[in-house]
């Protein structure tokens, strides 16, 4: 059992547990795939309902933790570390404070088959939404580097995939062989991190100046990481694993805004550097 609320799940994780299960004679047991709010596995070698099932903190955990809390009534100091990772789960998935909203939502959509198949069309437009406001952010970001004239966008290919984000160049970058990037380092849009990389990793670099970049770096953002790949860099504050918060601040421009202020303090970081 594994119960990592945030943790995005790995290439071919379902299928070695299902490969586990079947190899050492557990045939009859339950695979199950517990995520925030009971999505299908991206592996779709395995179908759910057959080879796993789906479910979620938001309903199956939680009504098994409000039972619990009732079983463990007498039991004070445990009733309340239940009542608290209730209260933790309700936050993540957005049932702390809608709840009585969520009923009234709810009776809308089952007064009428219209209405309920209504909701089950707008569920499956999900994906295509998000996809239209990375799209969004893709315009916001090459207009903002258009007008600002001090740099440029490349490479912009945000997905659900790892290794997946978009560079920031000018001409000063890459004559250190630097290129300012936002890059998710999971999976399913988790761990977004931003800082600078090499352009190219076999180029000799600028050892003193790269200690510099490092020290400015920390200097202004309080810690940094660094790789082969990367001299610098930080998971970005706020964003780092992408959920619906991330994608209504994307609608309303405080994502955009929060890009900028971190191109701009990169910027400063590689000037301060010289």
């Amino acid at each position: 059992m594994e119960n990592k609320i945030r943790a995005s799940e790995q290439e071919n994780q379902l299928m070695r547990y299902f490969t586990f299960i079947q190899k050492n004679g557990h045939a009859d047991a339950i695979l199950l795939y517990l995520t925030l709010n009971g999505c299908e596995s991206i592996d779709k070698t395995l179908s759910t309902g057959k080879e796993y099932t789906a479910i979620s903190y938001a309903t199956h955990i939680l009504q098994w933790l409000e039972s619990c809390t009732q079983l463990a009534a007498n039991h004070p100091t445990l009733r309340e570390t239940i009542v608290q990772y209730v209260q933790l789960i309700q936050k993540l998935t957005n049932q702390h404070s809608n709840q009585l909203m969520n009923k009234e939502i709810a009776a809308v959509i089952l007064k009428n088959s219209s209405n309920l198949k209504a909701f089950f069309d707008l569920q499956g437009m999900g994906p295509y939404i998000k996809d239209q406001l990375i799209k969004k952010l893709e315009e916001d970001i090459t207009e903002f580097c258009r007008s600002s004239g001090k740099v440029e966008l490349s490479k912009f290919n945000l997905s659900y995939k790892e290794y997946t984000g978009f560079e920031i160049h000018n001409d000063f970058l890459r004559s250190k062989n630097l290129a300012i990037c936002f890059e998710f380092d999971l999976a399913n849009l988790s761990d977004f991190c931003l800082g600078f990389i090499y352009i190219d990793q076999n180029k000799p670099t600028n050892k003193q100046y790269i200690k510099k970049l490092q020290e400015e770096f920390i200097s202004t953002f309080g810690k940094h990481q660094s790789s082969a790949f990367w001299p610098s860099y930080i998971s970005m504050p706020k964003y780092t694993n992408w959920d619906e918060q991330t994608f209504l601040a994307i609608q309303d421009g405080s994502f955009l805004k929060a890009i900028i202020e971190s191109i701009n303090k990169l910027l400063e970081c590689a000037a301060d550097a010289e």
